[in-house]
């Protein structure tokens, strides 16, 4: 019986720690790379966690340039961010360089952090990783 009690408890505290990792937490610290080599800090910040697969966020990245390679800046934009899949999408506008950026993180196993890659909506990608 003891045995069965403890198996139990178990099963529910692994399946409450794989609920919280989907929750974004309050502030992130980051970096970003693009497929050219260039690199920029980046800040995630948890504006309201609406439900598990909804939250409003607040995205800040440093060192970015736009197609033709003129500095572009992020300074505190927000956005919703969606769940699907054990991963957060969320998509931004840059208001200095007229370019929409696209992020989608997972949680990294065994690790504080979430990983994952970018788009923007010229012809560049790369990998971003935020860390709490």
């Amino acid at each position: 019986m003891r045995a069965r009690h403890f198996m139990f408890a178990s099963i529910l505290f692994a399946c409450l720690s794989a609920f919280a990792q989907a929750d974004l937490p309050a502030r992130m610290q980051g970096k970003y790379k693009s497929q050219s080599g260039r690199t920029g800090d980046a800040t995630l910040e948890l504006v309201k966690q609406e439900s598990p697969d909804k939250a409003r966020v607040r995205v800040n990245l440093t060192n970015t340039t736009n197609a033709h390679g003129f500095a572009c800046g992020f300074s505190a934009v927000e956005t919703d961010a969606q769940r699907a899949d054990g991963a957060w999408k969320f998509s931004f506008p840059s208001l200095y360089c007229q370019s929409k950026w696209t992020m989608t993180i997972k949680p990294a196993e065994g690790k504080q952090r979430f990983e994952g890659v970018y788009t923007i909506d010229f012809p560049m990608d790369g990998t971003v990783y935020f860390e709490w």
